[in-house]
């Protein structure tokens, strides 16, 4: 009776757990090239009798799971305990698991398909794409065009940056460098100890430029990394 019980319930029957170390995968005899580790060691209650169920499960059970004597029972009424319901379990059912997925592949920037802020489009500095329906806004877009934050307050993204006294070097390769940069002017970079730029041609250079730190929405990905 009792294994009829706890196989019906999905749990283990006393006498399932009698062995100190059944095998439950793989085969126990030895194998060649092959480690013996497929027996498997449990808790067991050698006693096999009905009263070390509960204290099995009690010092096996996580804290607020049920167990199978949680359960209303079919085969009689509930009693006491048992008839207090609903039973709540730490599973989620399939839509919860579907909408936590839906969640997590969506742009933390542009969440259930609508932007958030005007972000650069394309890869920061060098390329600038022309609008598009998933980029409408091509430049500057007018104040509280986007939704404020949580403090009601309106385009507060960027405004992160540092400007360092480092000098500033374009890449030796890029593999489609535009003909102009919009953000990092296309002069010589200056050296910082003598104060000339680097090939000696102090007329070429417009202005020194430095390297910035930080990000922010303006930015691609690739260029706060």
């Amino acid at each position: 009776m009792e294994d009829f019980l706890f196989h019906q319930y999905g749990g283990l029957a006393p006498s399932d757990l009698g062995d100190p170390a059944p095998h439950f995968l793989g085969n126990a005899a030895p194998e060649l090239r092959h480690a013996p580790n497929d027996a498997t060691a449990v808790l067991g209650c050698l006693c096999g009798i009905w009263e070390c169920w509960p204290l099995f499960t009690r010092i096996t059970a996580a804290p607020g799971s049920v167990t199978w004597s949680a359960f209303r029972q079919p085969h009689r009424p509930a009693r006491g305990y048992l008839a207090i319901g609903p039973f709540v379990f730490p599973r989620p059912v399939y839509e919860d698991a579907l909408a936590h997925v839906v969640h997590l592949a969506e742009d933390p920037l542009a969440p259930r398909g609508r932007r958030m802020a005007n972000t650069w489009h394309g890869e920061f500095p060098w390329q600038y794409l022309p609008a598009s329906k998933a980029h409408p806004s091509p430049g500057t877009t007018p104040v509280r065009t986007y939704t404020p934050n949580a403090y009601g307050l309106h385009d507060m993204a960027g405004n992160v940056w540092e400007w360092t006294s480092d000098h500033y070097a374009e890449p030796q390769r890029h593999p489609d460098p535009a003909p102009q940069a919009c953000c990092a002017p296309g002069n010589p970079p200056r050296n910082p100890r003598v104060g000339l730029p680097d090939h000696g041609n102090a007329a070429a250079e417009r202005f020194p430029r430095r390297v910035t730190k930080g990000g922010s929405y303006l930015c691609a990905p690739n260029y706060c990394r």
